[in-house]
């Protein structure tokens, strides 16, 4: 459990010195930095089920919350955190994480749930920002098609992959979560402005799976 626990944090962390590095040499703009962390903060606290409770992840995400509400409201690291937009985000992910954690689910179901906060809504914000076209407003909030379609896409291709690798649906089950939780997982996206969709995602995917 602790050489696992300290294996995901090591290379969480990695990821976030590599993206921060990048960031300060101005390889990587400061939005893209931030996804990149925003991808390792996911990526481990999703594998960590398979090695601690949930008891754990709580009290690892409320510490987090804490220290991002005080660098938020102090000014700390302000380029790191800066966005074009107005954005909550960055509270808001530690709490999607609590209220995944709250539910208890099994660790695949975590994971699926995790995936969706740490690389779909990443995918669908770095691609909807290259875009030239084809953008639209929802409840004042600025999105593309371009970065919908990388969110439905990517939310797909985690449903596959947790169908196929996984097991985490019986046979009959597998058309409802390809067809309906994607599609669902999109729309709230679309419909989550100032970075909410950091906590209703996550809640909208793991809902749906429990009901499968």
């Amino acid at each position: 459990m602790v050489n696992g626990l300290l294996m995901s944090s090591s290379i969480g962390g990695l990821l976030v010195i590599v993206a921060e590095a990048l960031r300060i040499k101005k390889v990587l703009r400061n939005e893209t930095s931030r996804k990149l962390i925003h991808i390792a903060h996911g990526l481990v606290v999703a594998s960590w089920p398979f090695f601690t409770n949930y008891s754990f992840i709580i009290t690892a995400e409320i510490l987090f919350f804490v220290v991002v509400l005080l660098a938020r409201t102090f000014r700390i690291m302000q380029p790191l955190r800066s966005v074009n937009r107005r954005s909550w985000g960055e509270l808001f992910f530690p709490l999607g994480v609590i209220a995944l954690a709250l539910q208890r689910p099994s660790p695949g179901i975590f994971l699926v749930a995790m995936l969706h906060l740490a690389l779909a809504d990443a995918v669908a914000t770095l691609v909807g920002q290259r875009a030239q076209k084809g953008r639209y407003y929802i409840l004042g909030y600025q999105k593309s098609i371009a970065g919908s379609v990388a969110f439905y896409v990517a939310s797909l291709g985690i449903m596959i992959g947790a169908i196929t690798h996984l097991a985490v649906y019986p046979t009959r089950s597998m058309l409802f979560a390809v067809a309906v939780i994607p599609l669902a997982a999109m729309l709230t996206e679309n419909f989550s402005p100032y970075g909410s969709d950091n906590f209703s995602v996550p809640l909208v995917v793991i809902w749906l799976l429990q009901l499968v």
